[in-house]
């Protein structure tokens, strides 16, 4: 497997790892971090699920044929890139609500934009540090020089 079908498929991390936390949700006996861990994850599938699966989608689209390096900086860029997309989304669903008040979507879409960040970063030290055990295990071929700069 390449390094680029491998982040391929990792983008699903953000949709597949929050639907594998639910049994976590009710199931008596969890341990409390992963309880904890599995309400964040489940929920930032709930709030930005939809918006994140268009935006992977379109981003998957435009890294097609490009190289190993685009897309290692693309994994990189791709929460702070989700974040302006979640405003977005914000900001168009208050709209479409009647609803649009600029401080409340302001204060909104900050306190979103702060945690899809940090819960966006999460991912990517998963899938790279997944990809490099993968690369020490020769299940995936990786490129000679795939610094992100």
């Amino acid at each position: 497997m390449t390094v680029q079908s491998y982040l391929e498929r990792a983008f699903l991390a953000p949709v597949v790892l929050p639907l594998l936390m639910i049994p976590a949700l009710v199931i008596e006996g969890v341990p409390e971090l992963l309880g904890m861990a599995a309400i964040v994850l489940v929920m930032s599938l709930v709030f930005g699920g939809i918006p994140y699966i268009v935006f992977a989608v379109l981003l998957l689209r435009w890294l097609r044929d490009r190289d190993e390096r685009t897309w290692h900086r693309a994994t990189w860029l791709a929460p702070l890139l989700f974040a302006g997309v979640l405003v977005a989304c914000l900001a168009l669903w208050s709209l479409l609500a009647g609803a649009f008040d600029g401080r409340r979507l302001a204060e909104t879409a900050s306190y979103f934009a702060v945690w899809f960040v940090g819960i966006g970063y999460f991912y990517v030290l998963l899938v790279h540090a997944v990809r490099l055990l993968l690369v020490r295990a020769r299940v995936v071929r990786d490129g000679a020089d795939v610094s992100p700069v």
